[in-house]
C-alpha cells in the first residue's frame, strides 16, 4: 500500500519531467537542455551554484542549459518510472547495482560517447568490474571514496549518565546505551535513529558496508566464491533488539534519511550510523546543535574490531538510456564537466567528498570542517574485493532482513532465504556466462588486519 502511494505521487510528478524532456529535444531558442537528476543533498549548495555558473558561462557559449533536479530517498522509484514512460534523465546517480541498472535499461555505457579516450585519461583505475564496468564496458567514473562511522550526541550521553568520551565499541554497547538514553529522557529522546524508509540504501550503507571490522568481508565469501549472509546476522540482531526495547526513534518504518539526520542534529537522537558525506549534511544541510562525537562503527562483542573496515568507491554519475543523437555532444560536455578535476576539487575543499584521485588531495586545500578529519582518516579502512552483482528472483536481502527484524520470521530464516536466492542467481549468471566466478573467488583471501 505504501509503495503504491509512492508510485502514485511519482506519476503525478512525471508530467513535469516529460515537459523537460520535450524541451531538450525540440528547443525553440537553440539551447539544448540537459537533465541531471541526483539524490545527493549533502552538496546541494555547492552544485546548485556551480550549475548556475556553468549555465551563465560555458553553457551560454555552447548553447547548453543544465536542469539540475534533486530528489530524496524514493529516487530509485522516481527514475525507474520515468524511464518506463520515456522521460528519464540524461545524467543521473544510480541507486542500485550496475547489473540491475543495465538489465533494467536505465543506463548506458560511456563507449559511444567517448571518442577521444577521456575514460583512459584518469590517473587511477576506473574499470572496476561490477562496480563501474559491466561486461567489459565502462559505465561510470569512481571519483569519490566513502567511509562509514557512528556519530553520537555527547551532550545526550552526559545527560544520561554515560561517559561522552567512551562511545560504543560493540553492538551490545549500542543496545545498552540506547536503552539508557531513552529511559533517562523519559521517552523524549531516543537511543538510535534507523531510516528504514531508505530501503536498500539503509541496509547497504548502515549494514553490509559496515560489518567488515568484525568479519573482514561483506556478504560474499571470497574463499568459497558464494554468498554467505550469516555475517549480517549480528547486526540484524542488534537492530531487532533496539526495536524490541523501544529505543529507536519512533516510526522507523517510515523514517527517511533526511528526517533521521535532522532529528540527530536537533539533539533528539543519541547515535546514528553515518557516511562521510554526512559531514556536509551536519555542517550545512542540518547543522548540529550538539557536541557531536565520531567513532568507528561498532562490531559484535564476539568478534571485536579485528579487521580494516570497508572503504567504498562507486560510480558517481551515469548516462541515462535513450539519449537522442542530436543531444549526445551536449550531454557529454556536461558529463565530463561533472567529472572534471575542477568539480571534484571544489567538493573536496568544501568537505563534501573524499576524492579517489590522489593528485587532487595532494594539491588542494585540506578542508578544515567539523568531522571531516575523523571520516577521512583511513588507516583502518581498505578497499574490499568486489561482490558480484546478481539479479535475484523474489525479495532481495534488504527486504528479507527488514521482515526479520520486524518479526515476520526469524533472522536465521532471513539468512537462509538470502543465501538461497543470491546463490541461485549467481549460478544462473555463471551458467549464462554473465559472470566468471574466477573474477570474484579468491581462495587465499586474507582480510587486512586493523592497526
Amino acid at each position: 500500500m505504501k509503495r503504491a502511494l509512492v508510485i502514485m505521487l511519482i506519476l503525478c510528478l512525471l508530467p513535469i519531467a516529460v515537459f523537460a524532456r520535450g524541451v531538450q529535444e525540440s528547443s525553440t531558442d537553440g539551447v539544448t537542455v540537459v537533465n541531471v537528476w541526483t539524490r545527493n543533498r549533502h552538496d546541494k549548495d555547492l552544485m546548485v551554484n556551480q550549475v548556475e555558473l556553468f549555465n551563465k558561462t560555458v553553457g551560454k557559449e555552447k548553447g547548453i542549459e543544465i536542469k539540475y533536479q534533486i530528489y530524496g530517498d524514493d529516487f530509485i522509484d522516481i527514475y525507474t518510472i520515468a524511464f518506463q514512460s520515456g522521460s528519464g534523465p540524461d545524467i543521473m546517480n544510480l541507486d542500485e547495482s550496475i547489473a540491475e541498472g543495465v538489465n533494467k535499461g536505465v543506463i548506458q555505457s560511456l563507449t559511444s560517447f567517448d571518442n577521444e579516450g577521456w575514460v583512459d585519461s584518469f590517473p587511477f583505475d576506473v574499470d572496476i568490474n561490477n562496480v563501474t564496468s559491466y561486461k567489459n564496458e565502462v559505465y561510470s567514473i569512481p571519483q569519490f571514496a566513502f567511509t562509514m562511522r557512528m556519530v553520537y550526541n555527547k551532550d545526550l550521553f552526559a545527560a544520561s549518565g554515560l561517559d561522552p568520551e567512551k562511545p560504543p565499541r560493540t553492538y551490545e554497547d549500542v543496545v545498552r546505551y540506547a536503552k539508557i538514553i531513552t529511559e533517562q529522557s523519559g521517552g523524549r529522546k531516543f537511543g538510535v535513529a534507523l531510516p528504514f524508509k531508505w530501503g536498500a540504501g539503509y541496509w547497504a550503507w548502515a549494514g553490509t558496508y559496515t560489518i567488515g571490522g568484525g568479519f573482514g568481508r561483506r556478504e560474499f565469501d571470497y574463499k568459497n566464491g558464494e554468498f554467505d549472509f550469516s555475517v549480517l546476522k549480528p547486526y540484524a540482531e542488534m537492530v531487532k533488539q533496539l526495536r524490541d526495547v523501544n529505543s529507536l526513534f519512533p516510526g522507523a518504518e517510515g523514517l527517511d534519511n533526511d528526517t533521521a539526520r535532522a532529528q540527530f542534529a536537533e539533539g533528539n537522537v543519541g547515535m546514528m550510523f553515518a557516511v562521510s558525506w554526512d559531514v556536509a549534511v551536519f555542517n550545512d544541510q542540518f547543522p548540529v546543535k550538539i557536541a557531536m562525537g565520531i567513532t568507528e562503527v561498532p562490531v559484535p562483542e564476539a568478534t571485536g574490531f579485528k579487521y580494516k573496515s570497508e572503504l567504498v568507491s562507486e560510480g558517481e554519475w551515469w548516462l541515462g538510456s535513450g539519449i537522442p543523437a542530436s543531444k549526445k555532444d551536449a550531454v557529454w560536455e556536461v558529463y565530463t564537466w561533472l567529472n572534471s578535476d575542477e568539480i571534484v576539487t571544489l567538493k573536496y575543499e568544501a568537505a563534501k567528498n573524499i576524492p579517489v584521485n590522489p593528485t587532487i588531495a595532494a594539491r588542494a586545500n585540506k578542508p578544515d570542517v567539523m568531522g571531516f578529519a575523523e571520516f577521512s582518516e583511513v588507516k583502518n579502512n581498505t578497499v574490499y574485493p568486489v561482490v558480484p552483482s546478481v539479479n535475484v528472483e523474489g525479495d532481495t536481502y534488504d527486504i528479507l532482513f527488514y521482515k526479520a527484524v520486524t518479526g515476520q520470521f526469524s533472522i536465521d530464516e532471513a539468512v537462509r532465504r538470502s543465501n538461497q536466492a543470491y546463490n541461485a542467481a549467481l549460478q544462473r549468471a555463471i551458467a549464462d556466462k554473465e559472470i566468471d566466478i574466477n573474477d570474484f573467488k579468491i581462495p587465499d583471501f586474507s582480510p587486512a588486519l586493523a592497526k
